[in-house]
């Protein structure tokens, strides 16, 4: 074997080191998850059986609970009171700035925010609502505005299925049933023209949240006129993401 041959071997072989090194440590992480999902492993590996003919939503489903460790939500005895209390004020359709201000001031209490429980995704997620969510994102892959998307960049920017410790709703369905009508009368638009149309559609005041404070769930939001910037841009992620707009959060420190 000449010096050409034996390194064109080599570098063979070094390739072949490398993906089995690769694909060895994606397994891990995706055993390492599992583990942690206890009792509900079984939801989770009947969402793995349900894609294993449709190899690219399999891959979707392993990235999301290999990811999932970190997932959670929070939640205290006062917090279906408090998602209530703003979701009736949301749709007052009279109310006022001023007088949402104060509304937010008199339930933004410390105490009521204390001891918050955890609820670990891989521990409590079903597998009808993981599939349901993945479904659904492949459809919102469809749209124009994500036909360019790679796999990669739609399992970063459209896939996730939640943004913080917010409750778990099927939020990609509930976006997609609000916004038919602009993706039906936009379809062949670029992305400038509706986000015009969409930046009209939910208008807002800009209303300063305590930090402890957890996020408001999905619902909660689609009637919203009064919100933290980090409500306002978790909003904008549920729009884009349930058609397809590939989006993600950054900020710039004040």
């Amino acid at each position: 074997m000449n010096k050409n041959n034996r390194q064109q071997t080599q570098y063979v072989l070094w390739v072949a080191i490398a993906c089995i090194f690769s694909v060895s440590c994606t397994d891990k992480a995706l055993e390492n998850s599992l583990k942690q999902s206890g009792e509900n492993r079984v939801e989770l590996e009947r969402v793995l059986e349900h894609y294993k003919n449709d190899p690219e939503k399999k891959k979707a489903a392993e990235f999301l609970i290999r990811n999932m460790k970190w997932c959670h939500a929070k939640n205290s005895p006062f917090m279906e009171e408090y998602y209530q209390r703003v979701d009736n004020l949301q749709k007052d359709k009279n109310i006022s700035a001023k007088d949402m201000i104060a509304f937010y001031d008199s339930v933004y209490k410390p105490e009521r925010f204390e001891e918050m429980d955890i609820t670990l995704d891989l521990q409590t997620i079903t597998s009808d609502y993981l599939t349901d969510h993945i479904d659904r994102a492949f459809q919102a892959w469809q749209f124009p505005w994500a036909k360019d998307l790679s796999f990669d960049e739609f399992c970063e920017y459209i896939l996730p299925h939640r943004l913080g410790n917010e409750p778990l709703e099927s939020w990609m369905e509930m976006y997609q049933e609000r916004l038919k009508p602009v993706v039906d009368s936009m379809y062949n638009s670029n992305i400038e023209d509706l986000y015009k149309v969409i930046s009209w559609m939910f208008i807002g005041n800009r209303y300063y949240t305590p930090q402890y404070v957890p996020s408001l769930r999905p619902s909660s939001l689609l009637e919203i006129k009064a919100g933290s910037c980090p409500t306002y841009t978790a909003f904008g992620r549920y729009i884009y993401r349930s058609i397809g707009v590939p989006v993600v959060l950054d900020f710039t420190p004040n």
